[in-house]
């Protein structure tokens, strides 16, 4: 019996850039430090899964009533700026994040299928590399017409071709 009324002593939180760490530990409804023994993991991991930049969790419990939540978040790619949406790395949108962050943005409108393919490229680049970009801006020619602008953070200015891309 007292074993089971022992609360959660320490809570770990490992993983996580865009959501904070009281953020998750008040959807996980941990902020009362309840019984270590009684609180399952999997409702833990149910609630915190809800949170839309969340793509996976996993739930430890160690020795000296120790929680640990280790989050994978979605990277977040680009903030389109038609439409005030966030273009995440599995080609999926998200309308809101709970702070700014600072990734590119996309400056004009963008076929569906160019943007589909922008989104599978980019998954094939270094997410430092992705985050030295201001703006991107799509700019087709007669010749190409799947040729983007990158405005970079140090006034560079680069212009690619998805085909270029490397997969």
């Amino acid at each position: 019996y007292y074993f089971s009324k022992q609360p959660i002593k320490n809570i770990v939180v490992l993983g996580n850039n865009y959501i904070s760490d009281e953020e998750i530990i008040e959807t996980a409804r941990l902020e009362e430090y309840p019984s270590f023994v009684t609180t399952l993991s999997s409702s833990i991991k149910k609630r915190i899964s809800k949170i839309p930049i969340i793509k996976d969790v996993q739930i430890k419990k160690s020795f000296g009533y120790v929680l640990t939540i280790e989050i994978e978040e979605y990277k977040v790619f680009f903030n389109i700026r038609s439409s005030n949406e966030y273009m995440l790395d599995d080609g999926s949108k998200l309308s809101e994040l709970p702070y700014l962050i600072s990734v590119p943005i996309l400056i004009n409108y963008v076929p569906d299928d160019k943007l589909e393919k922008l989104t599978m490229k980019f998954s094939n680049v270094d997410y430092d590399t992705i985050l030295k970009i201001s703006e991107i801006e799509y700019t087709p020619t007669d010749y190409d017409s799947e040729r983007f602008l990158f405005y970079m953070r140090d006034g560079n200015e680069v212009y690619v071709t998805l085909n270029k891309i490397k997969e």
